[in-house]
Order: C-alpha cells, then sequence, then structure tokens
C-alpha cells in the first residue's frame, strides 16, 4: 500500500547544528552581492502563537537572524488548534514575517534550525502558561515554489543537512500558487495564497538581472 502523506503539523525540536554551534545569522543580500550556485530566493518566517504580543514582539529577533522585514501579512486565524492545544493552547493567530535581499536556496537548514533554537529560548524563559508558546517555521519563495523545512521525515520530504527536510508547500503554475496533495491547511487558504503571490511578483521584479544568469543556455537549432 502506497503511504499517503498527512497535511498534519506536529510540534518539531532543534536538530543538531552542525560543529555543535547554534546557529548563526544569515540576513540576505542585496542583487548586486549575490553569488550562489543556485538562483536567488525570498526567506520568509511563518509564525503562529496563541499570545498576539508575543507574534508581535518577536519581529526584532528574527531581524536580527535574517535581516530587516520587507512585509507582514495581517494577522491571521490558525486553523489547527485542536492539535496544537496541548502544547500551545488554544485561540491561535499566525503572521507571516518576509525579509529583504536575496537568500540562496541552500539556505533553508540554517534558517529552521535557527527557527527551533529560539523557539527553545522563548520556551525555557518560561514567561507564558504552556510549554511552548510560539511556533516559528522558515520558508522560501522563488520563481516556482514555496518550500518550508521540517525535522520529520515523510514520503514527500527530501533530506537535507542537519538533521533538516524540505518539501514543496505550494507550486507555482496557471497563474497561481497551487497546493498539493500534503499542503498545510493554512497554506491552503486563499488569504495566504494571494499573500505570497504578492510577495513572489515584488521578488521576480527585483531579480529580474540576476535571474538572467541563471537561465538556461538557448541551444542552436
Amino acid at each position: 500500500m502506497t503511504e499517503r502523506p498527512r497535511p498534519t503539523r506536529k510540534p518539531e525540536s532543534a536538530p543538531p547544528a552542525p560543529g555543535g554551534g547554534p546557529a548563526a545569522p544569515l540576513p540576505g543580500v542585496s542583487a548586486e552581492r549575490f553569488v550562489s550556485p543556485f538562483p536567488p530566493a525570498r526567506l520568509f518566517c511563518g509564525c503562529f502563537s496563541a499570545f498576539p504580543e508575543l507574534l508581535a514582539g518577536i519581529e526584532p529577533r528574527l531581524e536580527a537572524l535574517w535581516g530587516p522585514v520587507l512585509r507582514r501579512s495581517a494577522l491571521l486565524a490558525f486553523p489547527d488548534t485542536r492539535l496544537y492545544a496541548p502544547t500551545m493552547g488554544r485561540g491561535l493567530s499566525r503572521i507571516f514575517y518576509v525579509f529583504g535581499g536575496l537568500f540562496a536556496q541552500d539556505c533553508l537548514p540554517a534558517a529552521k534550525r535557527a527557527a527551533c533554537a529560539l523557539e527553545e529560548e522563548i520556551a525555557r524563559a518560561a514567561t507564558r502558561p504552556v510549554a511552548r508558546p510560539i511556533n516559528l517555521d522558515p520558508g522560501l519563495v522563488s520563481e516556482g515554489r514555496l518550500v518550508l523545512a521540517s525535522t520529520k521525515d515523510r514520503g514527500h520530504r527530501l533530506p537535507r543537512e542537519g538533521g533538516v527536510f524540505e518539501e514543496i508547500t505550494l507550486l507555482f503554475f496557471e497563474g497561481a500558487f497551487q497546493p498539493l496533495l500534503w499542503t498545510y491547511p493554512d497554506f491552503r487558504a486563499p488569504e495566504v495564497r494571494a499573500f505570497f503571490e504578492a510577495v513572489r511578483a515584488e521578488f521576480l521584479d527585483e531579480t529580474r538581472e540576476v535571474r538572467k544568469r541563471y537561465a538556461p543556455p538557448r541551444r542552436r537549432l
């Protein structure tokens, strides 16, 4: 029987970072300074919590890791409240922060480790009456897809470095981001997909010249 991936979310713990140390800050760079074997992408972090003040207050801590916030979503209701209620409480809200500058598409494992470390630091402070006050999910938006990272193996995820896996959560075709079989319910929501379509459009305008360097060579007929 073929395994059917399930669009569920479970709490994640930070995988061990290579070398045993914390993940270093990883700010984006300008188009002029971008050098990578991979085309550029736009980094974002999805955050959800039962404490709206924590969602607002996390912004400068994320900027310390990944540079200035370029765009933020409205505060949205998070649909998977029953699954997370035992560790995060009820009445969860969600916000997305999008970071300026360009990021290489192989940066996501380091970003995920940094997010897990920040989550654990906030939980250890024990200033909220739940075990997990906030969930931080970094991802990448590029021309053709939206990618998320996870520390859990599933059939639709590919292993990367440091115990991190990656999955394509939304695929861009027919002029819009489209969900896949395993896409989480919150990323299926029209308002979330519309937000990331606007992020993608802005990103494409900014990277028009950079992306030309990665275009496949034209074959002579």
